[in-house]
């Protein structure tokens, strides 16, 4: 289930808690689309959600209510007791903590998941039904035009499932055509499509997350030295990188050193590049052509001189 979609199971739970009544207009004009109000018919869906996870959503003249001692209900009420603006602010602090790369932030985001019971009680969700069921049967899937963050071009990919983390809504997969083991986030792609059985279950392999919050099985050794600015920023942005950044006498200017192993140069390329004079590379000649190429692809964009 997407953040939005969590968000606003949240808030009208907390609305037909209030003991009021809800027309349904109302209902999707509080809740958020993005850029506007949820449709009726999306209002429609949540309401019919709360049905199927056993809750006594009911409606009369004056709109939707929630009856008052099914067990549910006062089960509900014990565990969300907040306004619509709280319900708002418990949101964002959840997704804050899913841009932290540390275990604490992981666990306690997990747990208010699960304490709030949002992860998947409330909502169908055809691609996570789907990749269960491709799991546990051990069949490939095609994500239909799914679109990665290296290539604009949406593209049907076909994969073995391995591993479902409902949580970050994403899925460690065999990817076929890149024979190696990766992260796909499901929100990228529109259709997750059953297909055959299994062929490589032998080339599956458990890979291993980097300081950037990138999952595969390769492994690139980088080293870049830091001055403060760069340091403070990379602390900010990526709090693992704590564990590879030791003091150096490098230079006056460059008091720092990350040095790490990454599964992808795309991340820390992005990062050199944001940082301009303020990081060196050293070592590790594919990084360095990486950022090269980079480069390469920017002048030819942007004509710089």
């Amino acid at each position: 289930m997407e953040q939005r979609s969590i968000a606003n199971i949240m808030k009208l739970m907390s609305m037909l808690t209030s003991e009021k009544h809800y027309k349904i207009e109302e209902i999707a004009r509080r809740l958020d689309g993005s850029e506007r109000a949820v449709s009726t018919r999306t209002a429609y869906r949540y309401l019919e959600s709360l049905k199927e996870a056993g809750m006594a959503v009911n409606s009369d003249e004056n709109g939707f209510y929630l009856a008052q001692y099914n067990q549910n209900t006062k089960t509900i009420k014990k565990i969300i007791n907040f306004s619509e603006e709280e319900t708002d602010i418990i949101n964002s602090m959840i997704e804050e903590l899913g841009n932290q790369g540390d275990d604490f932030s992981k666990k306690l985001r997990l747990k208010l998941f699960s304490t709030l019971n949002c992860v998947t009680s409330f909502a169908k969700d055809e691609k996570i039904d789907n990749i269960k069921e491709a799991i546990r049967e051990k069949k490939k899937v095609t994500l239909r035009k799914y679109v990665s963050v290296s290539e604009n071009i949406p593209k049907d990919r076909i994969v073995e499932p391995i591993k479902l983390d409902v949580v970050q809504y994403c899925v460690l997969c065999f990817d076929i055509e890149k024979r190696d083991t990766r992260l796909f986030k499901l929100n990228r792609t529109e259709q997750v499509i059953l297909e055959n059985n299994w062929e490589y279950e032998d080339l599956h392999s458990e890979p291993f997350k980097d300081i950037f919050r990138w999952i595969g099985t390769r492994k690139y050794n980088i080293e870049i030295l830091l001055n403060n600015i760069s340091r403070n920023i990379i602390l900010e942005d990526y709090p693992e990188s704590r564990l590879s950044i030791e003091e150096c006498d490098y230079c006056s200017e460059f008091k720092y050193k990350l040095k790490t192993d990454v599964s992808s140069l795309l991340a820390p390329t992005n990062f050199v590049l944001s940082m301009g004079n303020n990081v060196e590379v050293l070592g590790c000649e594919e990084f360095i052509n990486s950022i090269k190429d980079r480069l390469k692809e920017l002048n030819s964009k942007y004509r710089i001189q």
